[in-house]
């Protein structure tokens, strides 16, 4: 009966209750979770330093390799997440758990074929173009990156219909336990037992192997009342189809995202080694302020979702309106923290080599100053998430790396003598562009999101289906 409470109380909040008070209360376990997540790496990248300059590089051009793979996973789950709160927020609890059923039978399939990718581990390092310099530590490191991101697709998946219910103190709770589990097995294998790299995945994969564990016993829990069985597990057409439409542009767009990251990092290699982890480093400086932004993003996808589900379209766009707020805030906030830390964030990830300290100030001098912009562009990004538009995203995505980001630095390189620099006003100009993309398809979609004074009710159930 306690569990049963719970979740009337969490969707009767989202739906009845003090907007601001609903968008803290979710986004703010959701911000700590994303944060965890990218935590997780940062801490890869410190101990990694430690060992030396080209190690901890390696950790990061392997990372972003399985960013590839784990995007697809975060689509999936993105896409799946909004149609379980449209029908949990229409109290439609059987057509909730079925969608939730068929979502996790998909991650199964994919979590088999990510598995299955280890046979092609060479060749995935070849074509992601690998300095050679780094290819002895990424090689086997990437092997056990593999593994962990299958189990992690399931986690994912999980940890989204959770969020769809409105749970999202309880993603941040567990992320916190596989947090620690992770960071005590990589301090104890690398500075204690003195084993190297490779056992910095090997601790992401028993942290990933427990957090499973959690996920599979209460999925399975007889009082939840999206209860995954045999029943709900089993693939249906009419289940599938609302699925797949909405996570497959998701998943496209983060796939070709993360790719075009990867693709970023090889251009990148024309600097050597070093430059491509300075980026990297950069990225994960950069990451922790639009990973907040894209934590209060998430929250509000639901608080949308299962607003739009209960026909609730003003209250949606509430929600908007003080997630832009909230995002603005935090990317001037951004701004001005990492500013201010520049030189001890050097210091930090530098493994203690002038020159690798000065490349990652450089690069993140220039990425700083479209923060504001990114954090922008994911309140903006939410209200398309919400109402079932992903395709606008992707399209949005697509042109900020095949358009924005890869041609420029392609120019920058060839044509211009600026060195190294070219990879940071690469990444300044694409992140600005990418803002303005986004305020640009919220004008042209306006009339989706505030239809006419008379009011369309048509346009209402549209935008509640997606």
């Amino acid at each position: 009966m306690k569990k049963i409470n719970e979740e009337t109380t969490a969707r009767e909040n989202i739906l009845h209750g003090n907007l601001w008070s609903v968008l803290v209360r979710i986004s703010f376990p959701l911000v700590v979770f994303s944060l965890l997540n990218h935590v997780f790496k940062i801490f890869d990248t410190i101990i990694a330093s430690s060992v030396g300059s080209l190690e901890v590089s390696a950790v990061i051009f392997v990372h972003q390799i399985k960013f590839v793979f784990d995007s697809v996973s975060l689509g999936l789950a993105a896409g799946g997440s909004i149609v379980v709160a449209r029908h949990f927020g229409a109290y439609d609890d059987e057509q909730a758990g079925r969608s939730a059923g068929n979502l996790i039978f998909i991650s199964l399939s994919m979590a088999l074929v990510l598995v299955l990718l280890i046979l092609f581990n060479n060749p995935i390092l070849g074509m992601s173009r690998t300095p050679p310099e780094l290819m002895p530590t990424a090689r086997g490191f990437l092997t056990v990156e593999l593994l962990t991101s299958a189990l992690s697709c399931i986690n994912m998946v999980f940890i989204g219909i959770e969020r769809a219910k409105g749970h999202s103190r309880l993603i941040m709770i567990l992320n916190l336990m596989v947090m620690l589990i992770k960071l005590g097995l990589s301090c104890v294998f690398v500075y204690l037992l003195k084993t190297g790299v490779i056992m910095l995945a090997i601790s992401s994969l028993i942290a990933q192997a427990f957090m499973l564990s959690i996920a599979f016993r209460r999925m399975r829990a007889p009082e939840n009342p999206l209860r995954i069985t045999r029943v709900t597990l089993k693939p249906r057409v009419a289940d599938l189809k609302p699925l797949l439409a909405l996570s497959l542009p998701i998943m496209v767009e983060r796939f070709a995202f993360s790719f075009g990251k990867l693709w970023m990092n090889a251009l990148s290699a024309f600097y050597g080694g070093l430059a491509v982890g300075a980026l990297g480093i950069s990225n994960q400086v950069s990451g922790t302020v639009i990973i907040t932004s894209n934590g209060v993003m998430d929250g509000n996808t639901t608080i949308i979702a299962q607003n739009l589900g209960n026909q609730s379209h003003r209250r949606a766009l509430g929600s908007f309106y003080r997630t832009l707020v909230i995002n603005i805030a935090i990317g001037a906030a951004g701004f001005i923290i990492v500013g201010l830390l520049m030189d001890p964030l050097g210091r930090l990830f530098g493994a203690g080599d002038p020159v690798f300290i000065g490349k990652i100030k450089t690069i993140l001098s220039y990425e700083r100053w479209a923060f504001v912009s990114l954090t922008l562009s994911s309140a903006l990004f939410s209200l398309f998430y919400g109402f079932g538009m992903a395709k606008v995203i992707l399209v949005i995505n697509v042109l900020r790396l095949f358009l924005f980001r890869l041609p420029p630095l392609i120019i920058l390189r060839d044509y211009l003598d600026l060195g190294y620099e070219s990879i940071g006003m690469t990444m300044l100009l694409s992140n600005l562009l990418t803002g303005i993309s986004a305020l640009t398809a919220v004008f042209i979609f306006r009339k989706r999101f505030w239809p006419s004074i008379a009011g369309d009710r048509k346009k209402y159930k549209e935008a509640a289906k997606g």
